[in-house]
């Protein structure tokens, strides 16, 4: 351990440095990608990224190898199959799965958005991730949710309501101008701070899946799922919304109805 903030690998004195402060859920999650980056996995990453012609500069090549060591090092702390059936058995219950795996709240849901394998997959979830900015920092998009790359949704996405009441869970079934109804689970975390004079990071999560599946996850429990339940309509964005009578409309439409 040591004073930095982020856990670092020094390769010639083969060093991991972690901060004293970190969670156990991350020390395990950072041990296990050093492992993964340092035996026969590592060379496969590396193999792959010489491969993505698309990246065309080493920041991206650094940040494309730590996106596949993060997702390596959540196979082998959560494997494939016994996530899957602990997914299912506790009906995606996130804060259950996060005990049972020792694991936090993201590294759950990141988890979750991964489960495609064919003919054992999970519920298809998207995933957001947004600090108190509006900044979009994370995005795994579904067909129906054009998650934005740059600049705000629509203020009436759960992911921005959970900053209203930090650390709890936020659920809703939405409504799309186009008629997709989708099922939102936003909340937010706090991450480590060096220090008491060091200012709170806040993030929020929101989980996304289509409305279809609500009833297999306990966060549909409770709500009317019928075809004729009442629903919060929102829209991508205010300039690509369709919704003239909005109240919450921040900015004129740039498409017409």
């Amino acid at each position: 351990t040591g004073p930095r903030h982020r856990a670092s690998f020094d390769a010639e004195s083969r060093t991991f440095t972690i901060p004293e402060s970190a969670p156990r859920s991350t020390r395990r999650f950072e041990l296990a990608r050093l492992a993964v980056q340092q035996f026969r996995q590592g060379r496969a990453i590396d193999a792959a990224l010489m491969q993505a012609t698309q990246l065309s500069s080493d920041a991206a090549r650094h940040r494309a190898r730590r996106v596949l060591s993060s997702y390596l090092a959540a196979a082998v702390l959560m494997p494939y199959g016994p996530f899957l059936e602990a997914a299912q058995k506790s009906r995606y219950d996130i804060d259950y799965l996060a005990q049972r795996f020792g694991a936090s709240f993201e590294q759950i849901c990141h988890r979750l958005v991964a489960l495609h394998r064919p003919g054992a997959a999970g519920i298809p979830f998207g995933l957001m991730r947004i600090d108190a900015a509006g900044f979009t920092s994370k995005r795994f998009p579904l067909p129906q949710l054009a998650v934005p790359r740059h600049g705000p949704a629509c203020p009436m996405w759960a992911i921005y309501q959970a900053f209203l009441v930090p650390g709890t869970v936020v659920r809703q079934l939405v409504e799309f101008p186009a008629g997709d109804r989708l099922l939102f689970i936003a909340r937010t975390v706090e991450k480590p701070r060096p220090a008491f004079t060091a200012p709170r990071r806040v993030v929020s999560l929101m989980l996304v899946c289509d409305a279809l599946y609500a009833d297999q996850t306990v966060y549909g429990d409770g709500l009317d799922l019928s075809s004729s339940a009442p629903v919060v309509p929102v829209g991508p964005g205010c300039r690509l919304c369709v919704r003239r009578d909005c109240l919450y409309r921040e900015e004129d439409p740039i498409i017409n109805a």
